[in-house]
């Protein structure tokens, strides 16, 4: 549990939800998410043409000291070969401050 200054200068506890936080930290979270390109994994269903996503990344590493990550992990309701395999159960996002 900390809190950190981040590149924008705003404070970020990570004892917080992300909605607790300051304006300033949600813009900086939202920033990276809107200019860095994103990694996926996904895993084919039952629809030979459409996979379904299991996680996103976005990680932003120009920093000095940190990198930022965003983690977002998908979960559905039912397995990938089910008839509904696209309903959502819920989605998580973490956003992480990793040490260099």
């Amino acid at each position: 549990m900390a809190i950190y200054t981040l590149p924008n200068g705003a404070e970020w506890d990570d004892t917080l939800d992300f909605g607790d936080q300051t304006e300033a930290a949600q813009e900086f979270w939202d920033n990276i998410i809107e200019t860095i390109p994103s990694t996926f994994t996904s895993e084919p269903t039952i629809n030979p043409n459409m996979d379904r996503l299991l996680t996103r990344t976005w990680l932003d590493e120009q920093y000095e000291n940190f990198n930022y990550k965003v983690f977002l992990t998908a979960n559905y309701q039912n397995d990938a070969m089910h008839k509904r395999a696209f309903a959502m159960r819920s989605t998580t996002i973490e956003h992480l401050i990793l040490t260099k």
